[in-house]
């Protein structure tokens, strides 16, 4: 082959390939031929290298193989380890692949006959055992290991011979059977194999069974097992009862059994395939049975693999002895039966599944077994379903199930159909779901006529879903084989199979419900249409309902498989099922077949006892047959037999009743006249107690005849209305002549509930109006049994109400009633009014004076009777608003009397009474709010009071009648929205829309008065209005908390909204005074207070003279409304306006009243105690703030008043709280107008202006009569220093009408605010009016204080720019002020000055300066200290602002002539009068350049004055020469002052200033003038201290010396 590859060219790719490829395995070969350089590792990768190449090569050369080999063998009986090992064998056995010649031929040498082999060359062979290269060397290779078999000893190699020997075997006997095609043939022949498996069996058998153990022995049965397939058949005669005698003792060992099995199994085959031994093996036969179902029933453990293959091999050997001994076997099984237990019985079953598997040997047993297992059936089976539902299918399908006890297997695995709950969880076993599904598939075994058998029995329903789908598959393959089934067939076995009459009711009844338990009438409608195969000529059904039904049922098909369960429309799915049968019926038009069918009907609904609906439905088909029926003597003869049927069950009651009503559809007159008869014949006679109750059915079914019959036949009834309902009353009369029974009353009352519902609903949507006679009498005899017939319904409604117990509810009597009554609203014509209103009384009474349902259900002991209680009251209570609804709604205008009559127990003290009430109340305004065509005619004239009911129960204590009051006022507020609409024209689509409305809510109104108000109050009438107000203050003294709350909410809330419109504001303020006091709960009383607020804004003129005419001082109540009407910024508004207005002018009078001047100015007085209360909220900032100028001015005029009537102090006018420990403080009036001026300032949050005017006794000053406008002075001040422009502007305005007021005391207030309003530039800069002309005239009067303020004025205004330069022609006429004799005046000149002078610029301020100088020196020495402050200081401040300009000499001068009066007041020892001279003097010396004078003066103190005075001297002397004799002259002028201290400071300082002068240089008329000056001071020695005294008499001594040397 090399050579042929050679020669295809030297760049033949496959050449190269292969060269690349043996090169390979070369160099890993040569690796290992240096293995001891490699490590373990690498040796083990090296290997699988190795074998991976060798196998993927497709030839391998020869020399390469052969070196492969030798080096694989070589190591191989070396000690390896077991992973290089299993690594070198398989490199040798991937060898052998290509060359097993080389590799038989290398292990023969390697086994020499007298030497056991190393055992990796064993393990080697057992691997090459396997391999199909080497089949053609079997026999080689047995002949190897036969001559070394006698030398094994060890365990070891007995295990490694055993596997070589069993594959060897194996693999012999396999390919001995089937020669392998792809090798050569095999070296040996069978006859040739069994004699060397003879051999092979002695050795093992003889020398190595006897003494083998444990895993040996299970080797040497492994050996064996293959040996009996070769061994030829003398052999095993020979050893035969010795192996069987061998094997089953080995059960008894410990060995495992599934190699004694497997090898007994492969001994039992190859003895049982030559026909002529099964004698031999008879003889052992129940030992071998015995043992084999021993290890069938062992017991498997889920990974218990040779458990599972024991138990495997055991069935197998059953299945061979099987085809020999079937009836031994079957005997043997039989006896194990009996009394055996679920282990046995499982292996029975499962032994008998796998012999009958072979069916044709089972022909002598099969009736035997099939008894049998019919016989395990009917014992306990639960254990071994799974089994036996095995067997059971293996019988089906060798069509055993036909046999005699095949029925009961079949019944077996139908109720394995049914659904079950799975309880089984072990992965193994079988569940539930798993043994339903596994019979269902074995369903479709059963031959068919079986399977049609259990269709219509009804303990076959759970499992009718899989027998049909069986049973329509069976049918439809049998119509395709040509084999449908025919009616003469189906007749031939009448007590086997059903007719078609029960078939066709059966499978319709099941399509009644198409998805229970799965889509059981698709199934039935599929199996009735299989029933009928269009082309046979005997069908099941009938010929004719061929061409029907292939039209119509896969229609009904495809409808359910387009819909779901949840989709489906019973009533019109129902409906097309009776169209079905009725278009049958008519089809066939068979009156023999159609009698069969009605019989069946009759028959089978007495049968269907699972649920109402399947007793029920049947006799719609019933009523379907004879509806279709042209016999009128057919439909009279079953409609009788039909009513003279069982009455006991509801359901067949309702049955009989549909059924004669669908009768009716059609004849309707022959069905009245059987019902007549029928009633006819029902007379109560004496009899047993279930007599009397048959009679009592029998009547109630008649009446429910009769409500079908109307229902069915719609318009065709109403003409026949009034017979039937005479017929009953008379008939009902006859009954109940002797006595009064309660079930039969009730079962009347229900009767004649639903028939005049059904009635009422036909003639309500009738096209002919009808008049009913009977109607009145009804209403009497329902309500008044049996006594009154024709009193009239007004007295019997109100009998039979009243004779039902208000403490007991145990009868639906009332119940029934009041749906009648309901009902009957429909009927023409209406009850008249009266009787409608004293039927609605008793029925609340009857209704709401029953116990709570607690009580009630609490007396109930069973949970049975305690259901029942509470469905009779839940239908009690909605009877009775059904009734009401309907009372409505036969004349909506009723629903105000309705509701009027309910209100007593709207507010009842009862919870459940009020409760039933409101319920009642909120569906009857809902039914109302949702009527579809809205009644105009409808209304409240008593809105307000309703209003007031309902809110107050939306805060009932009860949460759920809150929530039934929050729906009733939502509804009655629809109700009203949509009246208004109408009234003003709207449409019907806009009403819908009103109706719907989003802006309120039930939820809105729950425990929100407030809304409720809100939504209201534009529906009020001030008629209803003050209704509701007055009875609302009635709730506010309500003992329940939430009641009172809600009452004093709806109060506020309401006059909030309309309290404009009220009538009634005295009685209603004086309400809310009254019951305050009486009212402790904070919540109630803020409601109360806000609802005065409310009122006082919206009736100011009216609350609040009523107010201000309480006595003074108030109580709580009165001061807590005042204080109230500051929170809210509308109402304090209008207060306000009011009080400033009685404060301003006349106070505001009730009407026809006369108020003295005391009691006018004692309201003037009231109106500051309001102020106190008001003004001291905080909410009341904003509206304080708005009128603050008008109320600042109207408050301060008033002090004015008071402080000048001059009221007693011990007058108390108003008491403050002061907390909680100390006593209220008094006021008296003066007091109280200033507490309610600082409460003003508080509350407007001007607190910078308190504090100021408590700095600065202000309040003091407006408590004076003297210093009044000084406390409008300093109050102004306040503002000017805090308020913004805008706010003193504001003021200003106020003032300017008032300045020239005839009233003195505004005009005084009112100028002293504009002369300090001045002080502010922006006041002052104003442009609106001319500013100084009023001063200037206000100067002129002779009202000194009115010349202050003028002046005051003026002075304010030169501090602005611009303005002292305008006030400068005014100096001369300011000056003359300055000789006023009024101090007050003379200074605030003085400011005046002051301010003009330092506000001027450059030399006209110097020049002003100069002019106005020698007016000031006078007023320095005044005798009043504040004036000679207030113009020291007004000098030294001009002197700054000269200072500014550079002085000249006039300044100079002026500063000259004031220097003495100036260090004469130095002297006083004042400090305010030093620290003035002292500033003044330091301008005077920084204007004379004096820098040393001047940080003297700007440091001056009491304790140094003197001093500075003799350094002041001093420096005159020196630096002033000249004007030394000017300042003496001038010092000399004071000594004659009459002020004592001016005379010792002038003595002072001449001797000061003498004592540093030299008199030579002093003129001598001067001199003379000094020495007279001298003399006179000599003589008043008192007046001069002792250094004066001294200085004095030196210059005396001096003069005297100068004038004698001038003589």
């Amino acid at each position: 082959m090399r050579q042929k590859a050679l020669g295809k060219g030297e760049g033949s790719p496959e050449l190269t390939e292969l060269d690349n490829e043996e090169e390979e395995i070369s160099n890993t070969l040569q690796c290992l031929e240096n293995k001891d350089q490699l490590s373990l590792e690498h040796q083990f990768h090296t290997w699988i290298t190795l074998e991976r190449k060798i196998n993927a090569v497709t030839h391998l050369n020869n020399d390469l193989a052969q070196r492969l080999i030798d080096i694989t063998s070589n190591n191989l009986i070396q000690e390896l380890e077991e992973e290089l090992e299993k690594a070198a064998i398989g490199v040798l056995v991937a060898t052998a692949k290509h060359f097993p010649e080389i590799v038989l031929a290398n292990l023969q040498e390697r086994i020499q006959p007298k030497a056991l082999p190393h055992h990796s060359i064993l393990c080697a062979m057992v691997k090459l055992c396997q391999l199909k290269a080497m089949a053609p060397y079997f026999g080689a290779m047995w002949d190897c290991v036969l001559p070394v078999l006698p030398l094994v000893q060890s365990k070891e190699y007995v295990l490694l011979f055993c596997d070589v020997l069993r594959h060897l075997a194996s693999s012999v006997s396999r390919y001995l059977a089937e020669p392998p095609q792809e090798v050569g043939e095999l070296d040996i022949t069978r006859d040739t194999a069994a004699s060397q498996a003879h051999v092979t069996f002695l050795v093992l058998f003889n020398n190595w069974f006897p003494s083998a153990q444990g895993k040996v022995m299970e080797a040497t049965l492994n050996a064996i097992t293959p040996l009996f397939f070769i061994m030829s058949v003398q052999t095993l005669k020979n050893h035969l009862q010795y192996l069987i005698t061998g094997l089953l003792h080995l059960y008894e060992t410990g060995l495992p059994h599934f190699y004694i099995t497997e090898c007994l199994c492969a001994l039992l085959d190859s003895v049982l395939s030559y026909k002529k031994w099964s004698k031999r093996l008879h003889y052992s036969l129940d030992s071998i049975l015995s043992a084999l179902f021993a290890q069938v029933c062992a017991k498997i453990e889920t990974s218990d693999t040779p458990s599972k293959r024991n138990q495997e091999a055991a069935l197998q050997a059953f299945k061979v002895l099987g085809v020999v001994y079937q009836e031994d076997i079957m005997a043997f099984l039989k006896k194990k039966m009996e009394h055996a237990e679920e282990v046995e019985y499982t292996a029975v079953l499962t032994i008998l599944r796998k012999i009958i598997q072979d069916s044709p040997h089972m022909d002598k047993v099969k009736n035997v077994l099939v008894q049998s297992v019919a016989l395990l059936i009917t014992e306990n089976t639960e254990l071994v379903k799974r089994p036996l539902l095995q067997l059971i299918r293996s019988l089906g399908c060798c069509g055993y199930l036909t046999l005699p006890g095949g029925k009961v297997l079949v019944d077996f695995v139908i109720q394995q159909c049914e659904h079950l709950v799975c309880t089984t969880t072990s992965k193994d076993a079988w569940n539930d779901e798993m043994i339903q599904k596994y019979s269902i598939s074995t369903l479709h075994l059963v031959p068919w006529k079986m399977l049609m058998q259990v269709v219509c029995p009804l303990e076959y329903t759970n499992t009718f879903i899989p027998v049909g789908k069986a049973l329509t598959s069976l049918l439809l393959k049998s119509r395709i084989a040509g084999r449908s089934p025919y009616l003469g067939e189906l007749h031939r076995r009448p007590a086997e199979l059903p007719t078609p009459q029960a078939l066709l009711l059966r499978l319709l009844v099941i399509s009644l419900y198409p998805y229970k338990g799965g889509d059981s009438g698709i199934i039935a409608l599929q199996l009735l249409h299989a029933l009928h195969p269009i082309n046979s000529l005997h069908p099941v059904m009938h010929s004719v309902l061929g061409q029907l039904w292939t039209e119509h049922i896969p229609e009904l098909i495809k409808y359910l498989e387009a819909h779901t369960k949840e989709t489906l429309e019973e009533k019109t799915w129902k409906g097309k099922l009776l169209m079905l049968l009725e278009m049958s019926v008519e089809s066939i038009m068979d009156d023999a077949w159609s009698r069969e069918l009605v019989n069946e009907i009759l028959v089978k609904s007495k049968s269907y006892s699972h649920g109402p609906q399947d007793k029920y439905f049947p006799y719609k088909f019933y009523g379907t047959v004879l509806r279709v029926s042209r016999s009128k003597e057919f439909v009279r003869e079953y409609l009788i037999i039909i009513l003279q049927t069982s009455h006991q069950e509801e359901a067949e009651r309702e049955g009989i009743a549909s059924a004669i009503s669908l009768t009716a559809t059609r004849h309707l007159n022959d069905t009245l006249v059987v019902l007549q008869e029928f009633s006819n014949q029902l007379i109560p006679e004496e009899g047993s107690p279930s007599e009397q109750n048959e009679w009592r059915r029998s009547f109630s079914t008649l009446h429910l005849c009769y409500d079908q019959v109307a229902m069915k036949t719609k318009d065709s009834i109403l003409p026949l209305v009034d017979n039937i309902l005479f017929q009953m009353l008379h008939h009902f009369r006859r009954c109940t002549a002797s006595a009064m029974d309660l079930s039969l009353k009730l079962s009347f009352l229900r009767s004649m509930a639903t028939f005049t519902r059904t009635v009422g609903d036909i003639a309500h949507t009738a096209k002919e109006t009808h008049e009913f006679s009977q109607k009145a009498v009804i209403a009497a005899f329902m309500m008044l049994f049996p006594d009154i017939l024709f009193f009239g319904p007004l007295c019997c409604v109100q009998k039979l109400i009243e004779e039902e117990s208000v403490q007991l509810l145990s009868t639906p009597v009332r119940q029934q009633a009041m749906i009648v009554v309901t009902n009957l609203r429909k009927l023409k014509p209406p009850l008249k009014p009266e009787i409608k209103i004293l039927l609605v009384r008793t029925c609340y009474k009857s209704v709401f004076s029953l116990p709570p349902i607690e009580n009630m259900l609490g007396e109930v002991c069973d949970s049975t009777q305690y259901q029942h209680s509470e469905s009779l009251y839940k239908e009690t209570i909605s009877a009775l608003r059904g009734m009401l609804e309907g009372l409505v709604l036969e004349y909506p205008g009723d629903v105000q009397k309705i509701l009027e009559y309910i209100e007593p127990w709207l507010s009842s003290r009862k919870d459940h009474e009020r409760e039933r009430a409101m319920w009642c109340s909120a569906r009857l305004l809902r039914c109302v709010a949702k009527l579809p065509n809205f009644d105009v005619s409808i209304e409240f004239s008593r809105l307000g009071r309703l209003v007031r009911l309902l809110a107050l129960r939306c805060h009932d204590p009860v949460d759920n009648i809150c929530f039934l009051a929050a729906r009733a006022v939502y509804n009655l507020y629809c109700i009203l929205l949509v009246k208004k609409q109408l009234d003003k024209g709207h449409t019907a689509e806009k009403l819908y829309a009103y109706k719907n409305l989003g802006t309120y809510s039930p939820s809105v109104f729950y425990n929100n008065t407030s809304q409720i108000a809100k939504a209201f109050a534009e529906y009020f009438t001030p008629r209803q209005l003050t209704n509701l107000v007055l009875t609302a203050l009635d709730g506010l003294t309500d003992p329940r908390e939430k009641i009172s709350r809600a009452a004093g909410e709806l109060l506020s809330a309401i006059l909030d909204e309309r309290g404009a419109d009220l009538e009634k504001v005295d009685d209603t303020l004086t309400g809310i005074y009254k019951r305050l006091c009486l009212i402790q709960e904070p919540n109630t009383r803020q409601e109360m207070l806000r609802a005065v607020c409310f009122l006082a804004g919206n009736n100011t003129k009216k609350v609040v003279p009523i107010l201000l005419a309480h006595s003074l001082p108030w109580d709580s109540n009165t001061t807590a409304l005042w204080r109230v009407l500051g929170t809210r910024r509308e109402t304090t508004l209008c207060v306000l306006q009011l009080l400033i207005q009685i404060l301003e002018e006349k106070p505001v009078q009730k009407d026809n009243s006369s108020i003295s001047d005391d009691e006018t100015s004692l309201q003037a007085v009231a109106v500051t105690c309001a102020l106190c209360e008001m003004l001291s909220v905080p909410g009341c900032r904003d509206a304080v703030q708005e009128l603050y100028p008008r109320l600042l001015l109207a408050m301060l005029g008033h002090v004015q008043k008071v402080i000048e009537q001059n009221p007693l102090e011990n007058m108390v006018v108003y008491r403050k709280e002061c907390g909680q420990e100390n006593r209220p403080k008094a006021f008296d009036p003066t007091s109280c107008a200033l507490e309610a001026m600082k409460t003003l300032l508080s509350g407007a949050g001007y607190f910078e202006v308190l504090v100021y005017m408590e700095e600065h006794r202000g309040w003091d000053l407006l408590s004076s009569p003297c210093d009044y406008y000084c406390g409008i002075i300093e109050i102004t001040s306040a503002m000017v220093k805090h308020f913004r422009p805008l706010q003193l502007h504001r003021i200003f305005k106020k003032l300017i009408p008032l300045l020239n007021s005839e009233n003195e005391h505004d005009k005084v207030m009112s100028r002293a605010f504009y002369a300090q309003l001045l002080w502010h530039r922006s006041v002052a800069q104003s442009q609106e009016l001319d500013i100084l002309a009023p001063l200037k005239k206000w100067t002129q009067e002779t009202n000194p204080i009115i010349k202050l303020l003028g002046l005051r004025g003026i002075s304010n205004l030169a501090l602005h720019p611009g303005k002292a330069t305008h006030l400068r022609s005014h100096l001369p006429a300011l000056q003359e002020f300055l000789k006023e004799k009024d101090e007050r005046i003379a200074e605030q000149a003085l400011k005046a000055l002051r301010n003009i002078i330092y506000y001027m610029e450059g030399e006209e301020a110097k020049a002003a300066f100069c002019q106005i100088g020698k007016s000031l020196w006078q007023p320095i020495t005044d005798e009043s200290e504040k004036v000679r402050i207030t113009v020291i200081i007004a000098l030294g401040k001009m002197l700054k602002q000269v200072n500014k300009f550079k002085p000249g000499p006039a300044v100079h001068y002026e500063i000259y002539c004031a220097l003495v009066p100036l260090m004469l007041v130095m002297q006083e020892n004042k400090p305010e009068v030093l620290k003035a001279c002292g500033d003044t003097l330091a301008e005077c010396a920084l204007a004379m350049g004096w820098t040393q004078l001047r940080n003297l003066f700007r440091h001056l103190t009491l304790s140094d004055h003197l001093q500075v005075l003799q350094e002041m001297c001093k420096y005159l002397v020196k630096k002033c020469r000249k004007m030394v004799g000017d300042i003496l002259l001038k010092s000399l002028a004071y000594l004659k002052s009459p002020q004592h201290l001016l005379r010792e400071a002038a003595v002072r300082f001449i001797a000061y200033t003498v004592k540093n002068m030299n008199l030579i240089e002093v003129d001598h008329d001067d001199v003379m003038l000094m020495l007279n000056v001298a003399a006179a001071t000599h003589e008043n020695k008192k007046l001069i201290m002792s250094t004066t005294l001294q200085a004095f008499q030196q210059l005396l001594n001096e003069c005297k010396s100068r004038i004698t040397q001038s003589s």
